[in-house]
């Protein structure tokens, strides 16, 4: 499993779309979001859109703000805890490369 971060919410949503709508009340946030700023409504919040992906495609789509708890959809429990490590890394004196697998892929 790897984390994708989108350069764009066009890009998240091209590559998330089917799978946000597959349970688009629950998705409604992350959908609604994403569709406005891919539309160019401007927003004063610097929001991240990620996915963790497995084995090339998307298992768990999601949005990040700093200073506001990531907005997950539904997903697998291991994808959400990449997320949780990617997002908040435990402080420690050694190297992050040394401390998790993970791997972040970013599209444009």
């Amino acid at each position: 499993m790897q984390v994708t971060e989108y350069k764009s919410a066009a890009a998240f949503l091209d590559a998330n779309r089917d799978l946000l709508l597959k349970n688009e009340p629950a998705n409604s946030i992350l959908l609604g979001y994403a569709n406005q700023q891919s539309r160019g409504v401007d927003s004063a919040m610097s929001t991240k859109f990620f996915s963790i992906d497995d084995d090339g495609r998307s298992v768990l789509p999601a949005m990040f703000t700093p200073n506001v708890a990531p907005l997950l959809s539904d997903g697998p429990e291991e994808a959400a805890r990449l997320l949780a490590r990617f997002f908040y890394p435990k402080k420690s004196t050694t190297n992050r490369s040394e401390r998790t697998n993970w791997q972040c892929t970013c599209i444009r």
